[in-house]
């Protein structure tokens, strides 16, 4: 596409440009060259001293015709700065006309043109058997959750829908023909920020918002996985931040005003996430983006670190309120009975090489019941956490009990596994193999409904 060097005035900062013209001037502009579709711009921009920086540029129109870059830079101010200024400055001087018939035509239908040619090349016939998708998620570390994308490609079928997905690594160097030049953008802006080379990008950008925005916009960005619904853009949200108890007893940021179950976003500005509606947009939360997308970014905090990161948020914080975790209203149970639970349940092994009987090993899974809270019998918490609307329930475990169901299936047969996954339950086998099993089903069973277990079959046993 076609710009002037007058509108960057509209999309700049005026001190950014006013250097990028000096650097141009002074020669310091490597390369710049318009990619596929005209509308990516990359570049490299000599710096002071020896420094040389890298720049990838997306330029577009609005609906009123007027022009938007979104340039990154790999200096340290990185977004739109001088050097990109200097490169978009460079792209519009030697920027000609793309037909001769073009040369005499006013700038509003230049303009206009523009928007023709890149509303025909998003065109592309429904037809082509595959498509790139966008599923959204989010992980967490040490510093706090983020968003990620996965990109990945699915052949559309012809009863609806998409088939089988397939991590989609090529990235913006790619040429297969299904990949629009939305799409292209997207994965070049995607490539200049947190890439992990499986086809999975960590939003952490300045420019992350405008990203989901532009992912949205494709009408083939979920959540999760492709078998959710498309996500739709919804309204802004005016909502403040403020911790939320959660059923496990930690406290989480959440957007105040928004439906139960809505997720927050940590972008700048944070977006919600309405999962059963497919909706998403951006939170207005009155404080500066930076701020807020930080604290959507907050890890859980547990109910024994609540105050002292309240305390700490008040010391680092005088001349600003922030939404701090608070103490929530507490009830202390001690009338609370553990009920052991079974869960029988078979697997065959992974093994290669000749058996007499048939590969299947069986397991009974234990774990305890604490007024609908499961607990693994080797945790070592003495309380459980469970939330009963604004209040939180701190429930004592009884060990004792936990201990004597324990050892009643050890006086059956029972022993544990060797290797204990990371689950609710504690698996268990047989220590003498199937004829233990049948006495155990057959005699023991009924004998321990009776007493109060409970007992779950799966249809695998």
């Amino acid at each position: 596409m076609c710009f002037r060097k007058d509108e960057l005035e509209n999309v700049l900062n005026p001190l950014f440009l006013q250097s990028g013209r000096a650097y141009r001037e002074q020669g310091s502009v490597i390369s710049a060259e318009l990619q596929k579709g005209r509308t990516l711009i990359d570049a490299m921009v000599r710096g002071s001293g020896a420094s040389v920086y890298k720049l990838l540029i997306d330029i577009g129109r609005n609906p009123a015709g007027e022009l938007e870059v979104t340039g990154q830079c790999s200096c340290l101010e990185r977004y739109n700065c001088k050097h990109v200024a200097a490169a978009l400055l460079e792209v519009a001087e030697s920027m000609e006309p793309q037909d001769q018939s073009e040369a005499g035509l006013p700038r509003e239908l230049g303009i206009w043109l523009d928007r023709l040619r890149e509303a025909e090349r998003c065109a592309q016939p429904d037809e082509l058997p595959d498509r790139l998708l966008f599923l959204l998620n989010m992980e967490a570390n040490n510093a706090g959750s983020f968003l990620t994308v996965t990109t990945v490609t699915a052949k559309r079928l012809k009863s609806g829908g998409d088939g089988k997905p397939v991590r989609y690594t090529a990235g913006a160097a790619a040429t297969d023909r299904f990949l629009r030049p939305q799409d292209l953008s997207i994965l070049s802006l995607l490539e200049n920020g947190h890439h992990r080379g499986d086809g999975t990008y960590e939003m952490r950008s300045p420019i992350a918002s405008q990203l989901l925005e532009a992912m949205l916009e494709t009408g083939r960005c979920h959540w999760d996985s492709k078998d959710e619904p498309v996500l739709q853009r919804g309204k802004p949200l005016q909502s403040p931040l403020a911790w939320e108890l959660e059923a496990d007893g930690t406290q989480s940021v959440r957007a105040e005003a928004a439906a139960e179950g809505t997720l927050l976003l940590p972008l700048a500005p944070p977006w919600y996430l309405e999962l059963e509606a497919g909706l998403c947009g951006p939170v207005v939360t009155g404080l500066p983006d930076t701020l807020a997308e930080t604290l959507a970014a907050a890890p859980p905090v547990s109910f024994n670190q609540a105050d002292a990161l309240a305390r700490a948020m008040e010391d680092s914080f005088p001349d600003r309120t922030l939404p701090a975790p608070r103490e929530p209203e507490t009830k202390r149970r001690d009338d609370v009975p553990p009920v052991p639970c079974l869960r029988l349940r078979s697997e065959k092994e992974d093994i290669h090489f000749p058996r007499e009987s048939e590969p299947w090993e069986h397991y009974a899974e234990l774990y305890f019941d604490y007024d609908g809270l499961a607990v693994h019998p080797m945790d070592e918490e003495p309380l459980l956490f469970h939330r009963k609307g604004d209040a939180l329930e701190l429930i004592l475990r009884h060990a004792d009990e936990e201990i004597a169901f324990f050892e009643q299936l050890v006086d059956l047969g029972f022993g544990p596994e060797e290797v204990q996954p990371d689950d609710d339950f504690l698996p268990l086998t047989f220590l003498d193999g199937d004829d233990g099993w049948f006495d155990f089903v057959l005699l023991r069973l009924p004998a321990l409904r009776e007493e109060g277990w409970r007992i779950d079959v799966d249809p695998s046993f």
